[in-house]
């Protein structure tokens, strides 16, 4: 499988972060929408080529399903801007967050449908959406409910992405990866955590950690991800107070030698 590496893994400005993962030998990286502040589009798509990189996906859209009408037709005009940048850096693949919102409206329906009009436009450009189901999301936080979705809309141009804190934080049961359609599992995130009382989002988005570091069975995961006969990227997305605080290239060398690890201890198992 193909090894990447989010940016937001690593401390320091794009440039810095980009050394790291192409020195610590990693093929891809998820690109955030932060990173391109300040600069032109087509340039950080150069720079990224430059490091031998490809971009895997761009991220985060979030509130993109499960919303009015009035802020659906808002988001496909977002859509379409984020569209445009895509064609520009190079990527093929939005990441699409499940809605956090409180006004969200948990319809099932409504959000396979607005999903698939995005969808559609997208498919028009050769373009993607993995929808991925946030641990915190309002109405839809757990990946069966996702994939669920997902095949109710019914698109070839629109997926899943699994994360292994979300379900593993939840204490979500694996049994149903393993059935799912390798052709609609577009992306697969890893990370580890210790076990701490926190809500949520905090957790997240402060005290992941690098696979094998942490208290989760990140294997396991991987495992049933492995079962579905996926072969695509797996990616390691660190939201980290304590990686920040440590030089990128450090970070990501450690980052792969942890894939590494966590691929041969599955293969052995």
């Amino acid at each position: 499988m193909k090894r990447s590496i989010a940016t937001v893994t690593m401390s320091g400005t794009l440039k810095e972060k980009l050394n790291a993962a192409s020195s610590a030998g990693f093929a891809g990286i998820e690109l955030m929408e932060s990173d391109i502040a300040g600069h032109k589009p087509r340039e950080i798509a150069a720079m990224i080529s430059d490091f031998g990189l490809e971009i895997d996906v761009l991220q985060p859209f979030r509130n993109f399903e499960g919303v009015s009408s009035e802020q659906h037709m808002a988001n496909l005009e977002r859509a379409r801007r984020a569209f445009d940048l895509m064609a520009e850096l190079g990527t093929s693949l939005m990441l699409v967050c499940s809605n956090t919102s409180d006004v969200a409206i948990c319809d099932d329906n409504l959000s396979s449908d607005q999903l698939a009009e995005i969808a559609d436009i997208a498919a028009d450009r050769s373009l993607k959406i993995g929808f991925e189901a946030l641990s915190w999301g309002t109405c839809i936080s757990t990946y069966d409910h996702a994939y669920k979705v997902v095949r109710t809309a019914n698109h070839k141009g629109l997926g899943i992405v699994l994360d292994s804190f979300h379900t593993l934080a939840l204490q979500d049961p694996l049994l149903d990866i393993p059935s799912i359609d390798p052709g609609q599992l577009f992306y697969v995130q890893i990370a580890d955590a210790p076990m701490l009382s926190l809500p949520l989002i905090d957790w997240s988005r402060h005290h992941r950690r690098l696979p094998g570091n942490g208290d989760m069975d990140v294997g396991a995961f991987l495992r049933s991800v492995t079962q579905t006969g996926y072969n695509g990227t797996i990616s390691l997305e660190i939201f980290s107070d304590e990686l920040k605080g440590r030089p990128a290239l450090e970070v990501a060398r450690e980052g792969m030698d942890s894939l590494k690890k966590l691929e041969a201890d599955i293969s052995t198992r």
